[in-house]
């Protein structure tokens, strides 16, 4: 108090009561010890709060494995009807390659089978020709079958005289020799 009338200045009172004073450290350790005291007091709703926090991360972790699961098998399975979906267009090309094959075949096969047609009807047609000329050979055939038939009669009416035709034939030929 000496030191602070000191310091006064004049024309101050200098106060009767004075407070105590407080070390410095007092407030600081106080403020740490309230809050700590409301730490305590708040701990076990904050504790609540913080694993219902993490129960609900948890559980949102459980549900993003489950879909990421289930996208894995859509994947998987999108990979294997992708798969099948190739494998059925290649079997297509080659099927489709095959029908083309096939019908440049076939293709062939019916210029083949006309010119094949084309030869069987001029096969036909000169086998008419030959039967018509067969038929006509087979009538002059028979008709000198049949003049050769009536020189013979009528040789033998001319020669009867009982040589043997034979001789007669054979002295004409002899004669026109």
């Amino acid at each position: 108090a000496i030191l602070e009338s000191r310091d006064a200045k004049p024309g101050k009172s200098v106060p009767d009561t004075q407070k105590p004073q407080v070390p410095p450290y007092v407030l600081p350790r106080d403020a740490v010890r309230q809050r700590v005291e409301v730490a305590e007091h708040d701990a076990p709703i904050a504790k609540a709060e913080a694993q219902k926090e993490l129960q609900q991360v948890a559980d949102a972790i459980t549900d993003a494995e489950k879909q990421y699961t289930e996208m894995e098998r859509k994947v998987a399975q999108g990979e294997q009807e992708y798969s099948s979906a190739r494998i059925e267009a290649e079997q297509c090309t080659l099927a489709e390659a095959q029908i083309k094959a096939l019908k440049g075949q076939m293709k062939a096969g019916e210029r083949r089978n006309q010119m094949l047609l084309q030869e069987v009807e001029k096969e036909v047609a000169l086998v008419g020709e030959k039967e018509k000329a067969a038929v006509e050979t087979r009538n002059e055939c028979r008709a000198l079958q049949q003049q050769i038939a009536e020189w013979e009669r009528r040789l033998e009416k001319r020669y009867n005289s009982h040589i043997p035709m034979e001789d007669v034939v054979a002295l004409r030929r002899t004669c026109m020799r």
